[in-house]
């Protein structure tokens, strides 16, 4: 599923020559929830430092297992850094404090 605000590049508050980061956001078809942390990644500045590999749950049996009820879920690094709800301060907590660890 890809979102319209899910650019190859776009330019904000990283620097010229950093890549983006590698991220994979669990989600399904339809998941307002994803919808939401996405747009809120954008409005935080911090979409621009992500590369997010969107990974719908439905089509993995496992995934689904592991993270059906619990989406959406943005891991970066291998490391599930955000799960549930999306809301500003501890997204952008996660997200930044994931940024610094890579």
């Amino acid at each position: 599923m890809r979102w319209p605000w899910s650019p190859k590049n776009s330019s904000g508050s990283r620097s010229e020559g950093d890549a983006p980061v590698p991220a994979r956001l669990y989600t399904r078809n339809g998941c307002g929830l994803c919808h939401d942390l996405l747009a809120m990644l954008v409005e935080l500045g911090l979409r621009d430092r992500l590369r997010i590999e969107e990974v719908d749950v439905d089509g993995d049996r496992e995934l689904k297992k592991r993270y059906g009820l619990r989406l959406p879920v943005l891991e970066i690094g291998g490391v599930v850094v955000f799960e549930g709800r999306p809301e500003a301060v501890g997204l952008r907590r996660a997200v930044t404090e994931a940024l610094a660890r890579d």
